[in-house]
C-alpha cells in the first residue's frame, strides 16, 4: 500500500509540476551496492524512455531516498553529464561491500566527478532511521570539491513515506534549474 500511495503522490506532483517522473525498480537487496547489471537496468529504462518520450536529456534528473540515495549517487558519479541534477532525501554515503568491485567504485571516491552537478540535500534532524551522520561527510565532501549544494533540514518529514514533502522540495530544486 505504500508504494502505490507514492505512486499516487508522485503522479500528482507530475501533474503539479510537468515532470515526467519515472520511478524504476531495480533488482538489488537492501544492502547491495549498484551493480553493473542493476546499473544496465537503470541505463535500459533511461534508453527506453527517450524512445517513446519526447524528451530532453540535457535536463534529466535524479532524486532517491537513503540507501537508494547511495545508489543514485554511484550512478551520478559513474555518469556525470547523465543528469543536470541530483536532490536527495538523507543519503547513505558510505558502505563496506565484501567484494572488490563494490569498493572501487564507492560514490566517495568519485564525488570529485560532480563538480558541475547542483545537489539538494533533504534530512530530518530527528530522522532515527536515516540520521545526520549518514550524509555528513558527504555535505563535507562537496563543500570541499565545490559541488553546488542546497541544503533543507524540516523537522518530521519522514511523515508519509517522504514523498510529499521530500518530493515536492526535490521538484521545486529542479524547477529552479529547468
Amino acid at each position: 500500500l505504500a508504494r502505490q500511495w507514492a505512486v499516487n503522490q508522485m503522479q500528482a506532483l507530475s501533474n503539479k509540476y510537468g515532470f515526467l517522473i519515472v520511478m524504476p525498480e531495480i533488482r538489488t537487496y537492501q544492502h547491495e551496492d549498484l551493480l553493473p547489471i542493476a546499473e544496465e537496468e537503470l541505463k535500459l529504462v533511461i534508453k527506453d524512455i527517450q524512445q517513446h518520450y519526447s524528451i530532453d536529456t540535457s535536463r534529466m534528473f535524479l532524486h532517491a531516498n537513503c540507501s537508494g540515495g547511495y545508489r543514485a549517487l554511484r550512478l551520478a558519479t559513474d555518469y556525470p553529464k547523465m543528469f543536470k541534477a541530483l536532490a536527495l532525501y538523507a543519503p547513505l554515503y558510505h558502505r563496506s561491500f565484501s567484494d572488490e568491485w563494490s569498493n572501487e567504485h564507492k560514490p566517495e571516491l568519485f564525488i570529485n566527478k560532480l563538480k558541475n552537478v547542483p545537489m539538494f540535500i533533504h534530512g530530518d534532524p530527528v530522522d532515527k532511521h536515516s540520521p545526520y551522520s549518514i550524509y555528513k561527510d558527504l555535505i563535507d565532501d562537496c563543500k570541499r570539491y565545490d559541488i553546488p549544494l542546497t541544503l533543507s533540514f524540516k523537522l518530521n518529514s519522514g511523515k508519509y513515506y517522504n514523498v510529499v514533502l521530500v518530493g515536492e522540495e526535490a521538484l521545486d530544486f529542479f524547477e529552479t534549474l529547468r
